[in-house]
């Protein structure tokens, strides 16, 4: 079936929440139970099975991305607050590309940045949205995705991830922030839309568009410290 980007209705705040946590924890505890047969079908193979225990890293690396996806939806409909603490920025997006660079071996990853890249903040949170900004840029690339991470100033720092893809039209850019939307370069409109507000509760911010030269790219901007709020 073709997605045409037209959004889906919106149900009231509570509704949205009920359905949010019920999916978390129903198909939560079932990613339990396949993390737990991966588990044991790894430690049973012989050491020559190769191609097994590839077929086991990329079933891992999907369910994976199913847990990001349901966190997504739920921190989209329910009450987020931040857990922050001193997280070296470099370490998440080198866990990012361990991941994800192994999926997609015709899409080259280029990493650029300093090793070591300290800020207070949620890590757990910044390894959800990274996870889904970097899964859309490989879905997007033709041959190419950078992830780049510096300094920016005195008192933030900045994360792009950007692809050689198609980009997006003038309709799309008008709402790719919003969740529940889809183009061919990201499903669900999960990523930026989590993204967005994980950044503005750190007391950050999010920007997306098309390169002059071809290819899309998300900037994350966020503060040394955040600004811990609720909303």
């Amino acid at each position: 079936m073709e997605h045409t980007g037209e959004p889906l209705s919106t149900p009231s705040p509570q509704l949205a929440q009920m359905v949010a946590r019920t999916l978390r924890h129903e198909v939560g505890d079932m990613l339990q139970t396949v993390y737990s047969a991966i588990a044991i079908l790894r430690a049973r193979l012989p050491a020559d099975a190769e191609s097994e225990r590839r077929l086991l890293t990329e079933l891992h690396s999907q369910a994976e991305t199913c847990k990001f996806k349901l966190d997504a939806v739920q921190d989209l409909n329910c009450p987020l607050r931040l857990n922050c603490g001193p997280t070296n920025l470099a370490d998440v997006a080198a866990g990012l590309a361990a991941r994800l660079g192994p999926r997609f071996p015709e899409v080259a990853l280029q990493v650029e940045g300093p090793r070591n890249l300290s800020v207070v903040a949620d890590g757990q949170r910044l390894a959800q949205i990274g996870h889904l900004l970097l899964l859309n840029a490989f879905q997007a690339a033709q041959r190419e995705v950078r992830m780049c991470l510096g300094p920016v100033g005195d008192a933030d720092v900045k994360w792009s991830i950007a692809d050689d893809g198609p980009g997006a039209n003038t309709e799309q850019l008008s709402w790719l922030t919003e969740p529940f939307r889809t183009t061919h370069f990201a499903q669900f409109g999960l990523g930026l839309a989590v993204a967005r507000r994980v950044a503005e509760l750190h007391g950050g911010s999010v920007t997306a568009g098309n390169l002059p030269g071809g290819g899309f790219q998300v900037v994350l901007i966020l503060p040394l410290t955040p600004i811990t709020v609720l909303k």
